[in-house]
């Protein structure tokens, strides 16, 4: 009897280390915002050893739900190795990066599997992970920068002097401001050049990504020498197309450098949007500076977005994290396409679906940054570097 006994006990005890249970929800093996901050020698290296950094951060947090308070201070942390082989796959959510710093969130999920066995036992855990509020505010801002007639740029800090400074500056009040992180699916959703000719449903799922009831371009336009150098545009964005609600000129008196308007154009800017900005009338009141309004922005408008033309499904190969995130870069910076879907993503291998408007024009774009796109004769598709530039895909 007590032999019958301890043999149900084994079994019982072997079920649950290696089967999943029902009650155990997916998102027990999702551990989401591993956020690292790593400074190094240069920003390439620090970005490696944050993905190290990170995969440690991520496997504590999947620990505290499988091992009590005091199991967990007597943990002793597994290699580099270990810990990898229970990663079934990650998400770089946002990263920033400096000449020496490197600031990442990444979101990872565990092998359900693996992890029961490496911890001997199935995770006591239930999913609160939806539950917690998310960012939430009013009002999202979009601040493009202009100089002179070159494209308005909006994503990349070290060239918009007008997003940095939002970055430093306090959102809260009414109505609440947020600034987009500005990682991959803003990107994408919402691309550099688009100030006026944004994608209507790209805007509205960055948007609804941070549950905001609205959204606004600032769109601040620098030209050197003039009377008055910086003039900010807002937009509204409900309508279509987008529609100028208010041009503030900023005037120099003493200011003495670009960051001194930027400053003064942010302070204005916040007592407009919080009052009835959108009720207000738009400065071109009269035909004739309606018209000169028009004429200065089709100057400087690129091209109108290009509906879905094609989707394509490659694969693609890298060595290392800091290789499949430069490659992500080149992706977001191709014009002519209009998104891109993580499909798969492993340690060293990712399937992606490109979505573009035109395929010579992707073709030439890919080429220009030495990749291509060839199909291997069985359907499928790969992505690969080492392509002569302007090589199309097709012979």
């Amino acid at each position: 009897m007590a032999r019958t006994v301890l043999t149900f006990l084994l079994l019982l005890g072997f079920l649950q280390i290696f089967l999943t249970p029902a009650f155990a929800a997916d998102g027990a093996y999702i551990v989401r915002d591993v956020k690292v901050d790593i400074l190094s020698e240069s920003a390439v290296k620090a970005r490696e050893k944050a993905f190290g950094e990170a995969q440690k951060a991520a496997y504590l947090k999947l620990a505290a739900r499988y091992l009590s308070a005091d199991e967990l201070k007597a943990m002793t942390l597994p290699d580099a190795k270990t810990i990898a082989g229970l990663v079934q796959d990650f998400e770089v959510q946002s990263e920033q990066l400096s000449t020496k710093r490197y600031v990442g969130l990444y979101t990872f999920r565990f092998k359900a599997g693996a992890a029961n066995r490496h911890f001997n036992r199935s995770p006591s855990y239930v999913e609160a992970d939806a539950e917690l509020p998310k960012n939430r505010a009013d009002l999202v801002i979009l601040p493009f920068f202009q100089q002179g007639t070159a494209s308005p740029i909006l994503w990349d800090a070290r060239r918009n002097p007008w997003l940095q400074a939002w970055q430093n500056t306090d959102l809260s009040g009414n109505p609440a401001l947020l600034l987009p992180l500005g990682d991959a699916s803003d990107m994408m959703d919402v691309r550099d050049g688009q100030a006026l000719t944004y994608n209507p449903a790209g805007l509205k799922r960055l948007r609804s990504r941070y549950e905001a009831r609205e959204a606004a371009v600032l769109l601040a336009k620098f030209t050197e020498g003039q009377k008055t150098p910086l003039v900010v545009e807002i937009y509204r964005t409900d309508r279509k197309p987008p529609e100028l609600i208010k041009s503030l000129p900023i005037e120099i008196g003493s200011s003495r450098t670009l960051g001194d308007l930027i400053a003064k154009a942010i302070i204005q800017c916040k007592e407009v949007l919080a009052g009835t900005w959108k009720l207000e009338t738009i400065v071109s009141d009269t035909e004739e500076a309606e018209a000169g309004a028009e004429e200065q922005q089709t100057a400087v408008q690129p091209q109108s977005y290009k509906p879905l033309s094609g989707q394509v499904r490659v694969q693609t190969r890298f060595a290392s994290i800091s290789e499949w995130l430069e490659l992500r870069r080149s992706l977001n910076a191709v014009p002519s396409l209009t998104a891109v879907k993580i499909v798969a993503l492993k340690s060293n291998e990712a399937v992606v679906d490109l979505a573009y408007a035109d395929w010579a024009s992707l073709s030439n774009a890919l080429g220009a940054r030495g990749l291509t796109i060839s199909g291997q004769g069985d359907g499928t598709y790969r992505l690969m570097r080492g392509a002569p530039v302007n090589k199309p895909f097709y012979r």
